[in-house]
């Protein structure tokens, strides 16, 4: 922003210098005309500069809300988001290029000068041809070809090393510094590039000026020292170079006009010419809003404050079952400008972070991100109006969903881009689903008789702030974690008998003796499962079996203690605070702290498809070690498997996903990329943690599935025995579905 903004000065700057350059060389000089420039970097600086703060008073009350709680429904996608940092990244590589040739150009120009030799006390000859020049930035040194003193008459030579003298009187070099830094800086807008070649030249005309003044009957000879001056194909932006940069009949001509008028008030009209245009542009940058808080009940009010933070809200302690809750109402007073300006400012948050250029839109749980959304807006610590939450509250209960994409979250300053696609409808902008079908906010709004809302001070804010997108991510990851946890138990059960493996490993003083809660209740729940089975009853001819049987409990187990340990994170969070500031309206305190960081939920997102994943590698290994071809099942449990396939190729599929949740169990949360100009310097990306966590669990039921078709299939060889009635009851509905599988088929459709 501030580049973009800065151009915009710089450019309107130039144009200002462009008209009134060669007016002020006729009417001041060119020295005066020279000094012009230095609009260029005061303008660059003052628009880095906000305004003084503005205050204004904040009015802090509470009011209930009632009735929002209502049945959850939602799915889950992936979709794609760009983001502000690729902005940032092209210019940075732009700038990177320009810089580097700038550099180059000029260690190749010192490489060509050669060694220097210092043969007079004002000047080092160099062991070729060129222009006089100087270089240096701090120290500077006066630099001749080799035929200097050959090539010009000793008044030449004088006029030569004057005009030189001239340039490191004046620092030209370093404003040379300044010019390149400026262009590398702004490289994107062409107009620097003809500023930087106009620079030079007022440069030269400057220092041709001044020399003329000092000797004004020199200017025929002067003349014949330019002409004599070699064109110099050795080029650097940073150094004085006599016949660089110039246009050589402007400079003679200029010569001959020695005789324009210096009016005496030249310096204070550039001064004040450049002073004004700072100050002009410093006064359009917008000020930052400072806001006093004011109890409604006790009238007093708190030191004014610093709002000028990004909020994230989450969801508070609440009884859900009474459907009530209790909320802030922020009502501005005093400053109306002030007021203005920040609802306009909010509605641009909603807008502006709605990143996202992918054609297709995703499925995230929206329904599940503005029940949460709700509840953290009601807790009493984020400053919006009764009728924004009510708002949220209509569209939760009329299956008015908005179309919210799953990338454009770092889990830290809030999940910006999710949230701001949530937040659009409530202001007419957007699309939402209702009913299913995807309409125009817009035309839902008229549909419903909603007016768009007019945010209030601090609402963008809260909108679009938030860890909902994780938490709406994480407690559906856990509910289909634990649905996936039961039914990995019960498959685990069926590959066990189909395996006849041995029963002993599930015996519970094994497990008494190492009491991981997981590991004992999913011993005691294959116990239950596999009681009364004829098959396990029956004598074994092996005295162990693979881990991937002899150690469900202790694998399933853990699972199970990571689902409890991440479900206890998550429901923390969905009851905590996480803004930023916070307001405290008892108190007459707002405090700015970083409740708002995703950590504690990255990691434990990271976690949760850690172990989910190895639900599905442990079931993998079962489904394999069925197809084997041992224990008396026919290889790829198929008659004929010479002929047959069987379950060879579903075995593959379920080894390719497995071998894709490694990729994916990667760790989210050892990320971090910096944002916001570096003062979000360590960010958690719970973000993509969370999609990421989803797609592990999409991968863990398709194995899972793959288990249970081959479990199935195997237990079938074992007949006449039976298993235990809880199996067989499973089996038995698993049959009025999918049949036993012959000879070759299309498998996909089981």
């Amino acid at each position: 922003h501030y580049l973009l903004k800065s151009s915009g000065f710089i450019c309107v700057s130039l144009a200002l210098i462009f008209s009134l350059r060669i007016a002020i060389r006729q009417w001041f000089g060119a020295s005066l005309a020279y000094h012009l420039w230095g609009l260029i970097p005061v303008i660059a600086i003052a628009s880095a500069f906000p305004n003084p703060p503005e205050k204004a008073q904040i009015v802090v009350a509470t009011q209930k809300v009632t009735n929002w709680v209502s049945t959850t429904h939602f799915s889950v996608p992936t979709e794609s988001v760009v983001t502000p940092e690729l902005w940032i990244v092209l210019w940075a590589i732009g700038a990177t290029i320009l810089a580097t040739y700038f550099l180059f150009q000029h260690r190749y120009y010192l490489k060509k000068l050669g060694t220097l030799t210092k043969n007079h006390p004002l000047f080092y000859t160099t062991l070729t041809g060129g222009s006089p020049a100087l270089i240096g930035i701090w120290r500077t040194q006066i630099i001749v070809p080799s035929d200097f003193l050959q090539r010009y008459s000793a008044n030449e030579q004088q006029l030569v090393i004057a005009h030189e003298q001239c340039h490191a009187k004046h620092r030209d070099p370093l404003f040379n510094l300044l010019c390149t830094v400026l262009q590398v800086i702004f490289w994107f807008n062409p107009f620097m590039y003809l500023a930087a070649k106009y620079f030079r030249i007022d440069q030269e005309l400057a220092c041709d000026a001044k020399v003329i003044e000092i000797f004004p009957h020199a200017q025929r000879e002067y003349a014949e020292a330019l002409l004599k001056t070699q064109v110099n194909n050795l080029q650097t932006h940073l150094a004085c170079q006599l016949s660089s940069y110039t246009l050589l009949k402007e400079r003679i001509m200029q010569i001959n006009k020695n005789t324009q008028r210096k009016l005496p008030f030249g310096k204070l009209f550039i001064f004040v010419l450049i002073f004004g245009f700072g100050i002009s542009t410093w006064a359009t940058t917008p000020a930052v809003v400072e806001v006093a808080i004011t109890n409604s009940t006790t009238g007093t009010s708190d030191t004014v404050y610093n709002l000028a933070y990004k909020l994230q809200l989450s969801w508070p302690e609440g009884d859900i079952q009474n459907n009530s809750t209790y909320e802030v109402v922020v009502q501005s007073k005093g400053n109306d400008e002030v007021h203005t300006y920040m609802n306009e400012k909010n509605t641009k948050w909603d807008i502006s972070y709605t990143i996202n250029p992918a054609p297709n839109e995703s499925q995230t749980p929206s329904a599940v991100m503005i029940a949460f959304k709700i509840k953290s807006l009601s807790y009493g610590h984020s400053g919006v109006q009764i009728e924004t939450v009510k708002r949220l509250m209509d569209m939760y209960n009329n299956d008015v969903l908005p179309v919210i994409f799953t990338q454009g979250s770092l889990g830290a300053s809030g999940d910006l881009a999710p949230l701001s696609h949530l937040s659009l409808p409530l202001i007419g902008l957007g699309e939402v689903r209702h009913n299913g079908v995807k309409y125009p906010s817009e035309v839902i709004l008229d549909e419903m008789d909603w007016e768009p809302i007019h945010l209030k001070s601090k609402e963008g804010l809260a909108l679009i702030n938030g860890t909902q997108f994780m938490t709406a991510y994480g407690m559906h990851s856990l509910v289909r974690a634990e649905r996936l946890l039961k039914w990995a138990n019960i498959i685990a059960a069926i590959s066990f008998d189909a395996f006849d493996c041995v029963a002993d490993p599930l015996n519970e003083h094994i497990h008494a003796v190492r009491s991981h809660t997981g590991q004992v209740n999913v011993a005691a729940t294959l116990r239950r499962l596999l009681e009364g089975s004829s098959i396990a009853r029956q004598a074994k001819k092996q005295v162990q079996d693979p881990y991937s049987f002899r150690c469900i409990p202790q694998v399933h187990g853990a699972t199970q203690d990571t689902i409890a340990y991440v479900l206890s994170v998550f429901e923390k969070e969905i009851n905590s605070v996480t803004d930023n500031p916070n307001i405290f309206p008892d108190e007459d305190l707002i405090v700015s702290g970083g409740n708002f960081h995703g950590q504690p939920l990255a990691i434990t997102l990271d976690f949760l498809a850690i172990a989910m994943s190895e639900l599905a590698s442990i079931s993998e290994r079962r489904t394999y070690q069925l197809i084997s071809g041992q224990r008396e099942l026919p290889p790829f449990l198929v008659k004929n498997p010479g002929l047959n396939s069987g379950f060879m190729i579903p075995q593959y599929t379920a080894a390719g996903i497995v071998s894709e949740n490694k990729q994916l169990c990667t760790p989210a949360s050892v990320d971090s990329i910096p944002s916001s100009n570096n003062q979000e310097d360590h960010v958690s990306m719970g973000a993509n943690a969370a999609t990421k966590c989803k797609r592990v669990i999409d991968n863990v039921e398709k194995v899972l599935a793959i288990e249970f078709l081959t479990a199935v299939q195997a237990l079938e060889y074992r007949r006449p025995l039976q298993s235990s009635p809880a199996v067989e009851a499973v089996v038995a509905a698993f049959r009025k579905v999918i049949s036993f599988n012959e000879a070759d088929r299309v498998m996909h459709d089981d």
